[in-house]
């Protein structure tokens, strides 16, 4: 069996009011997730995500609250998983390359014919 193969598995095991063990339950309560899936990587909070990128929290909370950067909750705790934050970064620096492109554009365009340049020219 190889290591791709091999799955976790949880097994519910309820007992009776007198400690019996009850007849087991044919539907399980928990899905067996393959070891594949399960991430190695610590999940960080704001403040670790926050000091990564050298922002405020408040920056970081602002992009989870308008959905830029994805969260996970653990109870009541916003955790951001290693691989969104690297998503978000990403997608960041290529709106801003596609900006920087854009105004290198702008600057070597020809004058138009009919620009303030024209006017000032006559």
């Amino acid at each position: 069996m190889s290591k791709s193969d091999k799955q976790l598995s949880f097994e519910v095991v309820e007992t009776a009011p007198n400690g019996a063990a009850a007849p087991a339950d044919t539907s399980p309560d928990y899905r067996e997730i393959p070891e594949a899936e399960i991430s190695t990587r610590p999940l960080l909070t704001k403040k670790q995500v926050a000091a990564y990128c050298q922002v405020s929290e408040r920056t970081i909370h602002r992009n989870l609250q308008l959905g830029l950067l994805a969260k996970t909750m653990v109870g009541n705790s916003v955790r951001i998983h290693p691989d969104d934050l690297e998503a978000w970064l990403n997608s960041s620096r290529t709106r801003a390359n596609v900006a920087a492109e854009e105004t290198r554009r702008r600057r070597s365009a020809p004058p138009r014919a009919d620009g303030l340049r024209a006017l000032l020219d006559d």
